[in-house]
């Protein structure tokens, strides 16, 4: 186990005092997390998102991420969150149009008709119906376009003066004087639907904000709209967009904590999906990381490898890239009992998890190296790991497997499930060139979505593809992805090994 931690240090020193490959590697681990299948209702996701907003230490450190779960609030339950300000905090309607654009003013007010008071709409049938009903109070506030003004009892008769006013100094008016008219159940009915909260979501977005640091009843009954829609919504939905926001602190105690073993099995049955889930589960169900340093360079080491192969190979000194292919070699020579390391409850289950992605990950700078012989040396790797394979264009001829013999690297008949081959998602960049010395990142894309056709150097031509099985796992690979499709076969031998026990 010296050499894992040796392994883990010298990996960590190399990429995380990088700190523009530190920034990305936590991109990696957000995305990552962020498209995680959880289940809408998750309890401790739930609450974990509440006490963002809940809890005033969490607030102030998390605001952005706070703002933008109001944000997401207001947005799908627009109608609630009227209601719920005019309920507790009607005068902040009443501060948004002291403030407000012309256009805002117009956009809900300036809803007259030729056709009666029947046909007004928004805040323009609000304020109608409060002016005749309280013209003692307010008749003087309304301002006419006009050479002067109208008579409420000619206005009644005669609704359609009302397109006379003059909208905007009428409002502005209101807001300034009359209190009353952002209280009363006209201005409340209006609010029906919702509309009115659209014309400037992050004006309410901070007026919510503001309830919850004033606390009491208003800040409990955004905290019981919050909650009840966090506990209905989709949560993978909700980390992708408040993920990116939060600070390292919380990002682990979301990971590591408030996840914990919720994650659900998003489907998919070829040896990348699986290989990709039960990395996922590796991370995210049962290993417990201490710090976020640990969680962004086990989840790139994991999820990541390929991406981190390149940055490694690109972006190190020679001494340092040496240093590290050296200790990688090391870690595939003491891992050879791999058997006997997972079968050790003296070490801990993070420290087992760990172990293991060390080795698919030495195992992964393996196959790339010994991958650069081209077919040849793909076929002999599926040989010397007991892989049946056939050649996928004639295997509808009637073309059968090829048998191998016994793996001189695997200890025994029973750990040939623990096969030293590791691999990565076979990552896209059309623009890499391998004498390229700075890559270019691509912060957000998932390795499925970046195309490397480099990134085995030495191949030519077109891929030849493989049909390849071992025990109950099958795919189907290419030259260019081989190492990818073994990394993934082998993760789900290791995790079936784990899941025995």
């Amino acid at each position: 186990m010296e050499v894992l931690r040796d392994a883990e240090i010298l990996l960590s020193n190399a990429l995380m005092g990088d700190r523009s490959i530190r920034r990305e590697m936590w991109m990696w681990l957000v995305s990552d997390a962020a498209h995680l299948p959880v289940l809408p209702g998750n309890r401790r996701l739930v609450s974990f998102f509440t006490k963002l907003c809940l809890d005033p230490h969490i607030r102030k450190k998390e605001e952005r991420a706070c703002h933008c779960l109001l944000q997401i609030l207001i947005e799908k339950k627009a109608d609630q969150v009227a209601e719920l300000l005019f309920d507790c905090k009607p005068e902040a309607y009443a501060s948004l149009f002291m403030i407000a654009k012309s256009q805002d003013i117009l956009l809900w007010f300036d809803h007259f008709t030729d056709n009666g008071l029947g046909h007004f709409q928004f805040g323009s049938k609000a304020l109608t119906q409060y002016a005749l009903r309280k013209r003692e109070e307010v008749w003087d506030l309304l301002v006419w376009s006009s050479t002067h003004a109208h008579a409420p009892v000619t206005v009644a008769s005669q609704p359609h003066l009302f397109s006379k006013l003059n909208v905007e100094e009428t409002v502005r008016n209101l807001a300034r004087h009359s209190r009353s008219f952002w209280r009363s159940r006209e201005f409340g009915d209006s609010l029906k639907g919702g509309q009115l909260v659209a014309i400037d979501r992050p004006y309410f977005v901070k007026e919510l904000f503001r309830l919850l640091d004033e606390e009491g009843k208003s800040a409990d009954a955004v905290v019981r709209l919050l909650s009840g829609f966090i506990g209905r919504c989709s949560l993978t939905d909700l980390m992708q967009k408040v993920l990116p926001l939060l600070t390292d602190e919380a990002l682990l105690r979301c990971l590591c904590h408030a996840l914990g073993r919720e994650v659900t099995d998003s489907g998919g049955d070829s040896v990348f999906q699986m290989g990709r889930r039960a990395l996922q589960s590796a991370i995210f169900s049962v290993a417990s990381f201490s710090s976020v340093d640990e969680l962004l360079l086990f989840n790139a080491l994991a999820l990541r490898s390929g991406q981190v192969l390149r940055t490694l190979r690109q972006e190190a000194s020679q001494e340092e890239l040496k240093d590290i292919m050296k200790m990688l070699e090391e870690v595939q020579t003491c891992m050879g009992h791999w058997g006997t390391v997972l079968l050790d409850n003296s070490i801990s289950r993070t420290r087992r998890m760990k172990a293991m992605i060390l080795r698919l990950f030495a195992a992964r700078y393996s196959l790339e190296e010994s991958f650069k012989g081209g077919q040849e040396a793909i076929t002999a790797t599926f040989a010397r790991n007991k892989v049946l394979y056939s050649n996928a264009s004639s295997a509808t001829d009637g073309s059968h497997p090829h048998t191998v013999d016994t793996d001189s690297r695997l200890e025994s008949k029973q750990s040939a499930k623990y096969m030293k081959v590791s691999g990565k998602k076979l990552e896209k960049d059309s623009k890499l060139h391998k004498h390229k010395s700075k890559r270019k990142r691509q912060k957000h894309a998932s390795d499925s979505e970046v195309d490397e056709h480099n990134l085995l150097e030495g191949y030519s031509g077109a891929p030849s593809r493989w049909q390849i099985s071992f025990e109950k796992y099958c795919g189907e690979c290419t030259e260019t992805d081989a190492a990818e499709c073994l990394h993934m076969l082998a993760a789900c031998i290791h995790m079936d090994a784990w899941q025995t026990l």
